[in-house]
C-alpha cells in the first residue's frame, strides 16, 4: 500500500500566470501562491515555503470581538477558478 503525501503543483491560472498550489494527501488545497513569472521562480518560492513552514512561529491575531473582513470578490472567483483546473 502506497503511502499518500502532500505535493505542490506548478498551474496556470485564468490569467496565463503560472502558481503553485500545495495540496494534502487528499487532495484538497491547503494554499495557492501569487502569481510568479517563471517556474524557477516559483520553484524558489517553494523551496523558500519548505524550509520556513518547518520551523515558522505562529502568530496568533485572532479576536473574539472583532469580525472578519469580507474577501474581494474576484478572488474567490480566482481560487475556485484554480480548483477547476484540477
Amino acid at each position: 500500500m502506497a503511502i499518500m503525501v502532500g505535493h505542490f503543483e506548478l498551474l496556470t491560472d485564468h490569467q496565463s500566470h503560472l502558481r503553485f498550489q500545495l495540496l494534502a494527501p487528499d487532495g484538497s488545497v491547503l494554499a495557492v501562491s501569487g502569481p510568479f513569472d517563471d517556474r524557477g521562480a516559483a520553484a524558489a518560492a517553494i523551496t523558500e515555503l519548505r524550509d520556513c513552514a518547518g520551523t515558522g512561529l505562529l502568530k496568533d491575531h485572532f479576536r473574539t470581538t472583532t469580525t472578519m473582513v469580507k474577501p474581494k470578490p474576484g478572488l474567490a472567483v480566482e481560487l475556485e477558478d484554480l480548483n477547476d483546473e484540477q
